[in-house]
């Protein structure tokens, strides 16, 4: 292979990388501050919070009866995936948020993080 074919497949990974190598899954609304802030803990109720952010990712209980909703968002970007570069910069981008909810239905805490 020359050098000139070398550096022709590296530009058109580059570029394929670029448009392609973007990716996020799970829900953003946990993003929008505007949306999480309007959650009020010991007002908002199930349904306040499903209409806000949507269905959450995953749902769990605890042995007191309250209901535990999680929400993720995770978001890559090209430099993930290129070569060398992707072993120091990190591409990747994680929200969580977590919603506890008492017997009631009614929200009791909040906690939102994001791991970088």
């Amino acid at each position: 292979m020359s050098l000139k074919q070398i550096i022709r497949l590296s530009a058109l990974l580059f570029v394929t990388a670029s448009l392609f190598g973007c990716a996020s899954y799970g829900n953003d609304a946990i993003s929008d501050q505007q949306k999480v802030s309007s959650i009020q803990v010991g007002k908002a109720s199930k349904a306040d919070v499903k209409n806000a952010l949507g269905t959450p990712g995953n749902v769990s209980f605890l042995d007191n009866g309250d209901e535990v909703w999680t929400y993720q968002h995770v978001s890559t970007s090209a430099a993930a995936y290129i070569p060398f570069v992707g072993l120091f910069k990190n591409g990747i981008h994680e929200d969580n948020l977590t919603v506890r909810f008492n017997s009631r239905g009614v929200v009791k805490a909040m906690g939102q993080g994001k791991a970088l």
